[in-house]
C-alpha cells in the first residue's frame, strides 16, 4: 500500500514533510511507494524531499502528480534522480513543468541507470522539452515506459521523440502527441 502525504502545512513549516524527509534518511522501507499527488506541496517541500531522496535506497516509485512543482520543482528533482540510483518510477505529471525541466530532467536520464518508467503527462513541455527529452531516449537504455501526452508537443517534438525511439530499444511503451494523428503509443 502507497505511502500518502495529505497535504498539512503549519505556516512555512510543513511537519509532515520533515518527518517523510527523516524516514527517507532513515531509508525507511515503509516508504517503498511513495504517494504524494495531490499533497500541494511547496518549492521548499519539493528541494527537501530531492535532497533526500539523492541518498535514499528505498523509495522504488514516487508519485508527485499534481504539484505544481514548475521547472524550479523538476531541477531540484532532477538533481535527485541523478543521484539516486534505487528509484524505479517516477510520476511527474501535472506539475507545470516546461522546458528548462524538461531539460533537467533531460540530463539526470543520461547518467541515471534504474528508472523504468517516467510519467511527464500534462505539462508544458513542448517541442524544445520533447527535443531535450529525445536525445536522453537516445542515450537511456533503462527506461521501458515514457508517458508525455498532452504536454504541448508539436511536430518537431513528435519527429524528435519518434526518431530517437528508432535508436532506442529498451522502450516498450512511449506515449506522446502527434502533429497528425493527434497522438503516438507504441508497444512493442
Amino acid at each position: 500500500m502507497p505511502s500518502a502525504l495529505p497535504a498539512m502545512t503549519s505556516g512555512r513549516v510543513n511537519y509532515r514533510v520533515r518527518d517523510l524527509v527523516r524516514r527517507m534518511e532513515l531509508n525507511d522501507t515503509t516508504l517503498a511507494d511513495l504517494d504524494l499527488s495531490n499533497a500541494d506541496l511547496e518549492l521548499e517541500d519539493i528541494a527537501q524531499l530531492s535532497a533526500a531522496l539523492a541518498t535514499n535506497t528505498s523509495v522504488l516509485q514516487l508519485d508527485l502528480w499534481g504539484n505544481d512543482m514548475g521547472d524550479e520543482g523538476a531541477v531540484k528533482l532532477a538533481e535527485a534522480i541523478r543521484a539516486n540510483q534505487y528509484i524505479k518510477a517516477i510520476n511527474m505529471g501535472s506539475n507545470m513543468i516546461g522546458k528548462e525541466g524538461a531539460e533537467a530532467i533531460a540530463e539526470a536520464l543520461r547518467v541515471n541507470k534504474s528508472i523504468v518508467s517516467l510519467n511527464m503527462r500534462s505539462n508544458d513541455l513542448g517541442d524544445e522539452g520533447a527535443s531535450a527529452l529525445a536525445q536522453a531516449l537516445r542515450e537511456n537504455s533503462t527506461l521501458k515506459a515514457i508517458n508525455l501526452r498532452f504536454s504541448g508537443i508539436g511536430s518537431s517534438g513528435t519527429r524528435a521523440l519518434a526518431e530517437a525511439l528508432d535508436v532506442n530499444t529498451s522502450i516498450e511503451s512511449a506515449q506522446y502527441e502527434d502533429h497528425i494523428p493527434l497522438k503516438r503509443t507504441i508497444y512493442r
